[in-house]
């Protein structure tokens, strides 16, 4: 593996990558999101916000949560989070998202995107593109 520019991260992804974790198959996705919800709620929240304001976006009324670092005009970052398009959703992201923004004085929209298997491929992707719409 080469190294990453965070010595930090790098030995962290080492260290995962060593661990004989069962295949995610395996698992099985009712126990992957529980996982990913539980250790979201025992991480601290993550920085205050001037505002946090839950949307939905049209046409498909897709859920989506603004964050707002500052008053004013401010840059826009979509934020899709991680998961494979499985795992993870507006709860399991929030720290994240309060991170982004407050460390790039941008606004963060954190979109709630269908997630697989309930809602197959391009479902996700179609939820990401419609949430451009409104800006485009």
């Amino acid at each position: 593996m080469l190294p990453l520019a965070d010595a930090q991260l790098t030995a962290f992804i080492a260290s995962f990558n060593t661990q004989a974790l069962p295949p995610a198959s395996e698992i099985g996705v009712a126990r992957l999101r529980a996982t990913a919800s539980d250790r979201a709620a025992t991480r601290p929240k993550g920085p205050e916000m001037l505002e946090i304001r839950e949307l939905s976006i049209p046409p498909r009324a897709i859920a989506a949560r603004l964050y707002r670092p500052s008053p004013g005009p401010l840059p826009v970052v979509v934020y899709l989070h991680g998961g494979g398009w499985v795992i993870g959703d507006l709860e399991t992201h929030d720290r994240a998202c309060r991170r982004l923004a407050a460390a790039s004085w941008t606004a963060v929209l954190a979109v709630d995107y269908r997630r697989a298997p309930e809602h197959p491929w391009p479902a996700a992707v179609e939820d990401a593109v419609a949430t451009l719409g409104p800006f485009s």
